[in-house]
Protein backbone atom coordinates (compact mmCIF):
# COMPACT_ATOMS: atom_id res chain seq x y z
CA UNK A 1 0.00 0.00 0.00
CA UNK A 2 2.72 2.62 1.18
CA UNK A 3 4.33 1.81 -2.69
CA UNK A 4 0.91 2.38 -4.43
CA UNK A 5 0.28 5.82 -2.44
CA UNK A 6 3.66 7.37 -2.76
CA UNK A 7 3.73 6.01 -6.39
CA UNK A 8 0.72 7.71 -7.37
CA UNK A 9 1.56 11.28 -5.94
CA UNK A 10 4.59 11.17 -7.43
CA UNK A 11 3.71 9.39 -10.50
CA UNK A 12 0.84 12.00 -11.28
CA UNK A 13 2.99 15.05 -9.99
CA UNK A 14 5.68 13.53 -12.79
CA UNK A 15 3.93 12.71 -15.65
CA UNK A 16 2.20 16.31 -15.56
CA UNK A 17 2.17 16.98 -19.23
CA UNK A 18 -0.42 18.10 -21.28
CA UNK A 19 -3.81 18.22 -23.01
CA UNK A 20 -5.75 21.32 -24.21
CA UNK A 21 -9.34 21.26 -25.39
CA UNK A 22 -9.80 20.93 -29.60
CA UNK A 23 -10.64 24.57 -29.70
CA UNK A 24 -6.23 24.93 -28.81
CA UNK A 25 -4.94 24.84 -25.38
CA UNK A 26 -6.23 27.00 -22.20
CA UNK A 27 -4.30 29.63 -22.71
CA UNK A 28 -6.11 30.81 -25.95
CA UNK A 29 -3.33 30.08 -27.72
CA UNK A 30 -4.25 27.86 -31.00
CA UNK A 31 -0.95 27.40 -32.11
CA UNK A 32 0.04 24.59 -29.85
CA UNK A 33 -2.11 21.56 -28.20
CA UNK A 34 -0.65 18.20 -26.89
CA UNK A 35 -2.79 15.28 -27.90
CA UNK A 36 -5.07 14.03 -25.00
CA UNK A 37 -4.98 10.18 -24.39
CA UNK A 38 -2.83 7.70 -22.70
CA UNK A 39 0.87 8.72 -21.76
CA UNK A 40 3.91 6.89 -20.05
CA UNK A 41 7.68 8.14 -18.95
CA UNK A 42 10.75 6.86 -20.64
CA UNK A 43 14.39 7.37 -20.23
CA UNK A 44 13.85 8.64 -16.12
CA UNK A 45 16.48 8.88 -13.67
CA UNK A 46 16.18 10.30 -10.23
CA UNK A 47 19.27 13.48 -10.39
CA UNK A 48 19.42 13.36 -6.99
CA UNK A 49 17.06 11.15 -4.11
CA UNK A 50 17.09 12.85 -0.64
CA UNK A 51 13.70 11.69 0.66
CA UNK A 52 14.54 7.77 -0.55
CA UNK A 53 11.93 7.74 -3.26
CA UNK A 54 13.61 5.88 -5.90
CA UNK A 55 13.41 3.27 -3.07
CA UNK A 56 9.90 3.17 -2.20
CA UNK A 57 9.31 4.10 -6.44
CA UNK A 58 12.02 2.31 -8.61
CA UNK A 59 12.17 4.06 -11.72
CA UNK A 60 11.03 0.63 -13.35
CA UNK A 61 7.48 1.09 -11.61
CA UNK A 62 7.52 4.72 -12.36
CA UNK A 63 7.82 3.88 -16.43
CA UNK A 64 5.16 1.24 -16.15
CA UNK A 65 2.40 3.45 -15.14
CA UNK A 66 -0.15 4.93 -17.83
CA UNK A 67 -2.04 8.36 -17.11
CA UNK A 68 -4.72 9.80 -19.25
CA UNK A 69 -4.38 13.29 -19.61
CA UNK A 70 -7.70 15.32 -20.03
CA UNK A 71 -8.35 18.65 -21.14
CA UNK A 72 -9.94 21.29 -19.00
CA UNK A 73 -10.98 24.80 -19.74
CA UNK A 74 -7.96 26.04 -17.10
CA UNK A 75 -5.24 23.49 -18.62
CA UNK A 76 -5.43 19.83 -18.47
CA UNK A 77 -5.46 17.19 -15.73
CA UNK A 78 -3.25 13.88 -15.16
CA UNK A 79 -5.16 11.06 -13.81
CA UNK A 80 -4.05 7.25 -13.34
CA UNK A 81 -6.45 4.48 -11.74
CA UNK A 82 -4.86 5.67 -7.73
CA UNK A 83 -4.76 9.03 -6.47
CA UNK A 84 -6.25 12.26 -7.32
CA UNK A 85 -6.09 14.11 -10.47
CA UNK A 86 -3.65 16.73 -10.71
CA UNK A 87 -4.42 20.29 -12.33
CA UNK A 88 -1.31 21.38 -14.93
CA UNK A 89 -0.84 24.59 -17.13
CA UNK A 90 0.30 25.21 -20.42
CA UNK A 91 2.03 28.44 -21.78
CA UNK A 92 3.05 27.62 -25.28
CA UNK A 93 4.84 24.74 -24.99
CA UNK A 94 5.93 24.77 -21.35
CA UNK A 95 3.60 23.28 -18.63
CA UNK A 96 3.83 23.50 -14.96
CA UNK A 97 1.94 21.50 -12.34
CA UNK A 98 2.59 22.22 -8.57
CA UNK A 99 0.31 20.07 -6.01
CA UNK A 100 0.47 19.06 -2.19
CA UNK A 101 1.19 16.03 -0.88
CA UNK A 102 0.40 13.86 2.03
CA UNK A 103 1.31 10.35 2.12
CA UNK A 104 1.02 8.40 4.98
CA UNK A 105 3.34 5.27 4.85
CA UNK A 106 1.82 2.27 6.44
CA UNK A 107 4.83 -0.13 6.03
CA UNK A 108 8.84 -0.09 7.05
CA UNK A 109 11.48 0.34 4.03
CA UNK A 110 12.08 -3.35 2.96
CA UNK A 111 14.38 -4.92 4.65
CA UNK A 112 14.54 -2.85 7.77
CA UNK A 113 13.76 -5.97 9.48
CA UNK A 114 11.00 -3.24 11.60
CA UNK A 115 7.56 -4.89 12.14
CA UNK A 116 4.25 -3.29 12.56
CA UNK A 117 2.77 -0.11 11.07
CA UNK A 118 5.01 3.25 11.43
CA UNK A 119 3.86 6.19 12.55
CA UNK A 120 5.01 8.41 9.63
CA UNK A 121 3.42 10.84 7.27
CA UNK A 122 5.09 13.03 4.55
CA UNK A 123 4.11 16.03 3.73
CA UNK A 124 5.31 18.63 1.24
CA UNK A 125 5.15 19.43 -2.68
CA UNK A 126 5.71 18.04 -6.04
CA UNK A 127 6.90 21.31 -8.29
CA UNK A 128 6.37 19.69 -12.23
CA UNK A 129 8.42 21.47 -15.35
CA UNK A 130 8.86 20.51 -18.84
CA UNK A 131 8.49 21.31 -22.52
CA UNK A 132 7.26 19.72 -25.37
CA UNK A 133 8.67 19.03 -28.03
CA UNK A 134 5.73 18.10 -30.15
CA UNK A 135 1.96 17.26 -29.52
CA UNK A 136 3.06 13.71 -28.62
CA UNK A 137 6.59 14.03 -26.90
CA UNK A 138 7.66 16.19 -24.04
CA UNK A 139 10.57 16.08 -21.27
CA UNK A 140 10.49 16.95 -17.41
CA UNK A 141 11.46 17.17 -14.10
CA UNK A 142 9.88 16.88 -11.03
CA UNK A 143 11.39 18.54 -7.20
CA UNK A 144 9.45 16.86 -4.22
CA UNK A 145 10.64 18.73 -2.02
CA UNK A 146 9.02 18.03 2.23
CA UNK A 147 9.04 16.95 5.38
CA UNK A 148 8.42 13.59 7.81
CA UNK A 149 5.80 13.62 10.69
CA UNK A 150 5.48 11.30 13.05
CA UNK A 151 6.99 9.90 15.73
CA UNK A 152 8.70 6.94 14.35
CA UNK A 153 10.35 9.68 11.77
CA UNK A 154 13.98 9.12 12.74
CA UNK A 155 14.07 5.54 12.60
CA UNK A 156 12.49 5.11 9.46
CA UNK A 157 14.37 7.74 7.65
CA UNK A 158 17.09 5.68 8.76
CA UNK A 159 16.12 2.46 7.56
CA UNK A 160 15.66 4.19 4.02
CA UNK A 161 18.60 6.18 4.22
CA UNK A 162 16.75 9.33 3.66
CA UNK A 163 16.32 12.84 5.38
CA UNK A 164 14.36 15.72 6.09
CA UNK A 165 13.71 17.75 5.53
CA UNK A 166 14.41 16.59 1.76
CA UNK A 167 14.12 17.03 -1.96
CA UNK A 168 14.58 14.56 -4.66
CA UNK A 169 14.21 15.06 -8.73
CA UNK A 170 13.14 13.11 -11.43
CA UNK A 171 13.70 13.94 -14.78
CA UNK A 172 12.76 11.66 -17.71
CA UNK A 173 10.34 11.50 -21.19
CA UNK A 174 6.88 11.75 -21.08
CA UNK A 175 5.28 10.59 -24.42
CA UNK A 176 2.06 9.50 -26.17
CA UNK A 177 1.39 6.15 -26.20
CA UNK A 178 0.47 4.37 -29.93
Amino acid sequence: MRTLVLLSSLSLTLACNGDQSDSGDATGDDSFAPMEGTWSWANGSYESDECGIETLTPVSVLEAFVWTLSWTDDGFDLTTTVGDPISCQLSGMDMTCSSPMEVELDEWPEGSGIEGDPDVVFVGTNDVAGVFVDEQTSSGSATISGVCEGTDCEAYLEALGASTPCTSVFVGDFNMNN
